[in-house]
């Protein structure tokens, strides 16, 4: 339910900026949302609380509240008005790169990283907090870059430049596929990371191990993702032998 509203919130920003710019007021203070689908978001955030602890969910609700501020509207700056990368340029007219920090962080304030990471452990299923927590921040990391990577070809055959490796090839002066480059090595760091952290952590280690491939999985089914363009994408029922 999460990841299917989430894919219309992303689709409707650019037509419902004013009323995505008001969900957050709108929620704390308790009132109803005029858009049916920010309404259906919200009620399913209340729903957080049930399924997992305090704390997780705490950061499952927080990471969901910034993604309807941060989504980018058709003029390239969010439906708060902050651009997601600003186009700078240094004293010599080049791009200066020491700003390349903004991009990092809105990306991760409007992926969604944690709070899908949190959702690899319900508390009726995964008690231990204690188990998991150190590979949150990298589960987080790899939720948010696997995404951009996997992405990738459909934003470029959309015409999009307002996504996370369009702002760092700017800021980095590289080529875009220099910085996919850049982003699966990242990825594959994460995972070894993650691995080792929660290597024989059982039943952890066996749901994080499902949710890594799952998500692969999930961009890899989805014709949203045009992976099958290129030789990538799977069908979603095979024929039994």
């Amino acid at each position: 339910m999460y990841s299917w509203l989430g894919l219309l919130l992303d689709d409707s920003a650019a037509e419902h900026s004013d009323e995505f710019a008001r969900f957050g007021a709108r929620f704390v203070g308790g009132e109803p949302h005029p858009l049916p689908l920010l309404q259906a978001w919200a009620d399913l955030l209340r729903l957080t609380y049930t399924y997992w602890d305090a704390a997780p969910a705490n950061f499952i609700v927080t990471a969901s509240l910034n993604f309807p501020q941060l989504e980018p509207t058709a003029d390239g700056r969010g439906v708060q008005g902050i651009a997601a990368a600003p186009r700078r340029t240094g004293v010599l007219g080049f791009r200066n790169s020491s700003g390349r920090s903004w991009a990092r962080y809105v990306r991760e304030k409007d992926g969604g990283g944690d709070a899908v990471a949190y959702f690899t452990f319900p508390k009726s299923m995964y008690p231990s907090q204690e188990e998991y927590l150190e590979c949150i921040p990298d589960l987080a990391r790899y939720i948010n870059l696997a995404n951009d990577v996997l992405s990738f070809y459909k934003e470029e055959r959309a015409g999009e430049d307002d996504n996370f490796i369009s702002q760092m090839a700017m800021y980095e002066d590289k080529d875009k596929l220099a910085v996919v480059e850049d982003l699966i090595d990242d990825v594959a760091k994460a995972v070894a990371r993650i691995r080792a952290t929660i290597q024989g952590k059982e039943p952890y280690a066996s749901a994080v191990e499902d949710h890594i491939l799952g998500y692969v999985a999930f961009h890899k089914l989805s014709p949203r993702y045009r992976l099958s363009e290129v030789g990538l994408g799977e069908e979603k029922f095979k024929a039994a032998p």
